[in-house]
């Protein structure tokens, strides 16, 4: 039986993350949805931990 893929054209439904996409319609809420931005205030700095694979915020010292 053949396999049936989606085709998402640019304009067209916003990808849901599990389709490989973000679920998202603008790039803010997709950086949002996929990272821990949302929950910063001023002062913080968002880096990335390379050897666990995941962006966190520092502790400040």
């Amino acid at each position: 039986m053949p396999t049936r893929y989606k085709i998402y054209r640019e304009g067209g439904t916003d990808v849901a993350i599990a389709d490989g996409g973000t679920g998202q319609s603008t790039a803010q809420a997709a950086i949002d949805a996929l990272s821990a931005v949302g929950g910063a205030t001023d002062e913080h700095v968002l880096t990335a931990d390379c050897l666990a694979v995941k962006n966190k915020y520092p502790n400040p010292e």
